[in-house]
């Protein structure tokens, strides 16, 4: 199967992702982390879509030796360093813009951080999720939030420079996908990592089969 953009920019990024984006992932996943359900049962089944280099499951892994820990992306060298990071996942390629829902497991807790501007249809995306979530299944989902001038330039910066950007979604948009899919807001944020990033970050329950 030929690659698409973002499988061969994440190929190419996999060595130096965490070093290159660690106080950016750092934020997101202490939110995660600090938000965690603790009603989880001691093996739950945790799916991280978009799990790049296993960063986030092998903190977990560590905290939590008992988790299953499904790790899916579409860039193979990403797998290849999460499956080092991480020896007791299980880690797929998938890639969601080729509608591979029949590779998204049944899980006890859904992560999502950081990939929705990569989706051709993040409507799509998201049904992908719902279909798979058992009523109050817990969701985490972070994106780029197009709020502040840095922002909405760097969304036009990378609509030109990079063909595996498509877009940033807008809060209302995005509550509207939520809802149709039955998707409840818990908790939510913007998330500032530095003076030029902001992240909408959302803590999800599943309402309804």
């Amino acid at each position: 199967m030929t690659k698409t953009a973002a499988q061969d920019r994440y190929d190419r990024m996999a060595r130096s992702y965490d070093a290159r984006w660690r106080v950016f992932s750092n934020v997101v996943y202490g939110w995660v982390l600090k938000h965690w359900p603790q009603t989880l049962a001691k093996n739950a089944h945790i799916v991280d879509l978009g799990c790049g280099t296993g960063a986030f499951l092998k903190r977990l892994a560590a905290d939590h030796s008992d988790y299953k820990l499904t790790g899916l992306d579409a860039a193979e060298a990403m797998l290849e360093t999460a499956r080092n990071a991480v020896p007791k996942g299980t880690f797929i390629q998938a890639d969601f813009n080729r509608a591979q829902a029949e590779k998204l497991p049944k899980a006890d807790l859904y992560l999502c951080l950081n990939v929705l501007h990569h989706m051709m249809r993040p409507d799509l995306f998201v049904a992908q999720i719902s279909q798979h979530c058992a009523e109050n299944t817990p969701v985490f989902i972070c994106h780029f939030a197009p709020k502040g001038l840095l922002m909405k330039i760097a969304g036009l910066y990378w609509s030109i420079s990079d063909i595996s950007y498509y877009r940033m979604v807008k809060p209302r948009e995005f509550k509207k996908i939520l809802r149709e899919h039955d998707f409840e807001i818990v908790e939510k944020a913007i998330l500032k990592p530095n003076y030029f990033w902001r992240l909408q970050i959302y803590s999800l329950r599943k309402t309804s089969n």
